[in-house]
């Protein structure tokens, strides 16, 4: 769903995409001026609908020389992982804020929970986020600086934290 809302406590008007786990905001839609607003929405929303939505192949120049774009991932992140279908890939990341890609995601729609993993090209680190009712929590045993390295924590976590996940979808910091 795209909303475009206004910021009560910033005054600004915004574009939001809503893919269920997360919610992506339009930086670049971002304004205070509303007729500088409607502007922005005509020229910037359907380019935005179609890279994040509908062209997923089209990956940023900034992630498609990074070792997840080259990665066999299938082994640790097959399609489908109990109630969780994965629904976003290495191959095909969404750009998020301040370097960071989700490079992978698992969903249960049925109770609204899941899962997203993350590499910021600044920081060169993955890392990834529990989420239950669109809240985050960041869980660290993810966190890794090298493909290898992710790999081997999804292969001991993976599982695991999808079942704690579905068994208790309450997130707790």
């Amino acid at each position: 769903m795209v909303k475009a809302i206004f910021d009560e406590e910033t005054k600004d008007y915004m574009v939001k995409m809503d893919l269920r786990l997360m919610t992506l905001t339009q930086l670049e839609s971002i304004t205070g001026d509303f007729g500088q607003f409607k502007k922005r929405v005509r020229e910037l929303t359907p380019k935005a609908i179609e890279k994040e939505l509908i062209h997923l192949e089209r990956v940023s120049v900034l992630a498609a020389a990074k070792g997840f774009m080259k990665w066999d991932y299938e082994k640790v992140m097959p399609e489908r992982m109990g109630q969780y279908k994965r629904i976003i890939k290495p191959v095909n990341p969404v750009e998020g804020l301040n370097g960071s890609f989700i490079i992978g995601a698992y969903e249960c729609r049925e109770r609204n929970i899941g899962v997203l993993f993350f590499y910021n090209i600044y920081r060169e680190e993955y890392y990834g986020e529990l989420r239950a009712g669109g809240i985050p929590v960041i869980v660290h045993q993810y966190d890794a600086t090298t493909i290898n390295e992710f790999s081997s924590h999804l292969e001991a976590y993976l599982e695991k934290d999808l079942e704690m996940l579905y068994e208790n979808p309450v997130v707790e910091d």
